[in-house]
């Protein structure tokens, strides 16, 4: 019984759920054998960085710090996160137009809600989700639109890049010292050559799919994938008003970056950091959502106190802890979770429903 002492009750009931409820539901053929072993691998992974993140805490303090956050500096932030689903939506559809489709722009917004909600129920389920309901609604081949999807992912490792050129300029000393802390960096020549290796092996696939049909349906259905991914790619070079197009791109991240400062404003000790902090927890926050956890759970919240800690706002007496920095990740991931998950559910219906609609209204023609 001695775990029941060394470990929070909060940690152990939450791992034994964990653990057991998937698991029933497998046996119960509810949901797939894969797709339980899954979610219990990244749930885990999600608790332990809770855990981390966590176990040092006085939950009085904080507490006590939660009580004093302005809340309408939060809700500006929700706000402003909603406008970078928007825009996600109408660049979505910008995406689509040169592969000769077009989708309602309310749908591809409420779709691209319906896919951060689903983001953080199930880890890596979101963009199935989204392009699902998309193909239901606006009758756009799954194929095309996943290949769209990757074609948005692809853009944001360049925004990713921009931003962290922008916070080397802004705190270089910073932004090395969180990379030797998180040991990110550490690549090694091996490494490097597995990767040329492995991209020059890939176009020569990529040319070979490209210029072949398949007998065997599987991998005729694999071509069309690829086929439809790449052409989502270059379709990029043919978007109609390029400039809108980069517009809503940098509109994204400049409505993240705003989101991260709106919740530094609203807390008691963090509301006389600007542009450079801002920045700083921004790369922070990106290179969390890189864990497989749901909605980046136990990841945010263990990059941000680390960065906090980079940053200089360590507890007193702990170089290890950030008071602080924990009040800010609990605030920003449990307001950001909730506005994401209740607006793809809200979402969700209301495309379901023009859906319904849709298919009465023809079978009524």
């Amino acid at each position: 019984m001695e775990i029941f002492s060394k470990y929070p009750l909060w940690l152990i009931v939450s791992t034994l759920l964990i653990l057991i409820v998937p698991s029933v539901l497998a046996i119960l053929k509810k949901i797939k054998k894969r797709d339980a072993t899954r979610y219990i691998i990244f749930s885990l992974i999600a608790v332990y960085l809770l855990y981390w993140a966590y176990k040092d805490v006085n939950y009085n303090d904080l507490f006590e710090q939660l009580k004093h956050t302005n809340w309408w500096w939060i809700a500006a932030a929700l706000a402003i996160e909603y406008v970078s689903v928007i825009f996600r939506g109408l660049r979505w559809n910008q995406l689509l137009e040169p592969l000769d489709h077009k989708a309602n722009d309310w749908n591809a917004i409420h779709a691209v809600s319906f896919g951060y909600c689903m983001n953080d129920l199930v880890p890596r389920s979101g963009e199935v989700a989204r392009c699902t309901l998309l193909y239901k609604s606006d009758n756009i081949p799954v194929h095309t639109l996943i290949g769209t999807v990757i074609t948005e992912r692809l853009i944001d490792m360049v925004m990713f890049g921009v931003l962290l050129l922008t916070g080397f300029l802004l705190l270089p000393s910073t932004i090395s010292s969180l990379f030797d802390s998180t040991k990110s960096i550490d690549v090694s020549a091996g490494i490097i050559m597995f990767l040329v290796v492995f991209m020059i092996a890939g176009i020569v696939v990529l040319r070979y799919i490209l210029k072949h049909t398949f007998k065997n349906p599987f991998l005729e259905k694999f071509a069309q994938f690829v086929r439809g991914t790449w052409a989502a790619l270059i379709s990029v070079r043919k978007v109609k008003g390029f400039g809108k197009f980069l517009a809503y791109t940098f509109g994204i991240w400049m409505a993240w970056l705003a989101m991260t400062w709106f919740n530094l404003l609203a807390i008691p000790g963090c509301d006389h950091m600007g542009l450079n902090e801002s920045v700083f927890l921004m790369i922070c926050a990106s290179l969390a959502m890189l864990a497989p956890t749901p909605g980046g759970l136990g990841a945010f919240h263990s990059m941000t106190v680390l960065g906090f800690i980079v940053l200089g706002y360590a507890d007193h007496g702990s170089a290890d802890t950030s008071l602080l920095g924990l009040t800010f990740a609990t605030i920003s991931w449990a307001t950001r979770t909730f506005m994401e998950i209740s607006s793809g559910f809200v979402g969700f219906l209301i495309v379901s429903y023009r859906i319904k609609k849709q298919t009465h209204a023809s079978s009524h023609s």
